[in-house]
């Protein structure tokens, strides 16, 4: 018997774990890429921040199978479910792939451009500080802090932040990976079951769609809270100037470049992951 298709996507359409920040992922050697990209992949936290990935998708499944009430999954289908996640979220694939992806879409002087902020000083501090809030273990506890945060900021670093949130299109960027994610689920799941039709997908991607501008929204917001978190030992002085660097050409095509190719990856593991559970039984 096959995983109940219905359920599974009701139980991942309940939650979302999106990325921290705008930098997400990547590394592994091969011979087809030059080898500045390893370096940079390396020096901005890419590396360390792939092997959050999984953990985190496995904590969002968990927290939406337990207040999926009458719509939780079997034990055994969930357990299969978290499988699939080990495999296809581990971060050795994700680091391979989102290698060729950010190769793709950014060209070598921008690489060596991106390479001389991120050998900075200030570079260093911010991929630093970075990490840390991606290595947090209570996410309940990290959002109560931000929260308490955000309400004892003046107005000034507010404004701050969502200007660095503006800059980098954050609300945007991760309200399409957010879509085209689940959408990627739904279509490996949906068109690999014997009653999947194109009308689900269609469905579903309208659905999503009315959702964009809330979502958005929320994302805007829940960027300028992490950077508040995350960056509340540096100076409005020291955030200027990472977001000249953001607001330069470069540096906008290098975070452009890395949210295509993280929503590049994270669309294709997904729709392998859908794929792959609706092929696998249950133990």
């Amino acid at each position: 018997m096959k995983i109940n298709v219905t359920r599974l996507i009701i139980l991942l359409t309940l939650t979302f774990v999106e990325p921290a920040f705008p930098q997400t992922i990547h590394s592994i050697q091969t011979q087809s890429t030059p080898p500045v990209i390893d370096e940079l992949i390396l020096k901005s936290g890419l590396w360390n921040q792939m092997a959050q990935i999984e953990p985190l998708v496995q904590m969002g499944a968990g927290q939406a199978q337990d207040r999926a009430g009458d719509k939780r999954m079997s034990d055994s289908d969930f357990q299969q479910l978290k499988a699939a996640f080990s495999s296809v979220y581990s971060a050795d694939n994700l680091r391979v792939d989102l290698r060729r992806h950010l190769a793709d879409h950014l060209s070598l002087q921008d690489q060596k451009s991106a390479l001389e902020w991120l050998n900075s000083e200030l570079g260093q501090k911010f991929t630093q500080l970075e990490e840390q809030i991606g290595d947090s273990k209570d996410e309940t506890k990290k959002q109560a802090a931000i929260a308490k945060l955000i309400g004892s900021l003046p107005s000034s670093r507010i404004k701050l932040l969502e200007h660095f949130a503006q800059v980098l299109n954050l609300g945007e960027s991760y309200a399409s990976m957010m879509i085209t994610t689940r959408l990627a689920l739904a279509k490996g799941l949906i068109l690999k079951a014997p009653a999947g039709t194109p009308e689900q997908i269609e469905s579903m991607t309208r659905q999503l769609e009315s959702q964009r501008p809330q979502v958005i929204a929320t994302m805007r917001n829940r960027a300028v809270g992490q950077f508040a978190y995350a960056y509340e030992s540096m100076t409005d002085i020291q955030i200027g100037k990472y977001i000249e660097f953001a607001d330069s050409p470069s540096g906008r095509r290098y975070h452009a470049a890395l949210i295509i190719a993280s929503e590049k990856v994270m669309n294709e593991a997904t729709l392998k992951m859908g794929r792959e559970i609706n092929t696998k039984k249950p133990a």
